[in-house]
């Protein structure tokens, strides 16, 4: 797997997601804020409305390579 860095343009703060490729780090993070309500409980920035897999709005790096086969969220800075 592979740790992807996602940052919103528009906003300060980043979130890193484990996963395989770019676009299934970017659906991860599209089902973290966008079609749950967790993105309110976790911190105080509403990235609900951001078009995660657009790379106009959302900058997606590759951060590190990861020895864990496990896909999923990581953090919010």
């Amino acid at each position: 797997m592979k740790i992807w860095k996602l940052s919103p343009k528009e906003d300060n703060g980043y979130v890193r997601v484990r996963a395989e490729t770019e676009a299934r780090a970017r659906e991860i993070a599209y089902q973290k804020f966008v079609s749950s309500k967790a993105h309110k409980t976790i911190h105080n920035k509403d990235w609900s409305k951001l078009a995660w897999n657009d790379k106009n709005q959302v900058t997606c790096e590759l951060e590190d390579d990861d020895i864990s086969n496990t896909e999923g969220f990581l953090d919010i800075v």
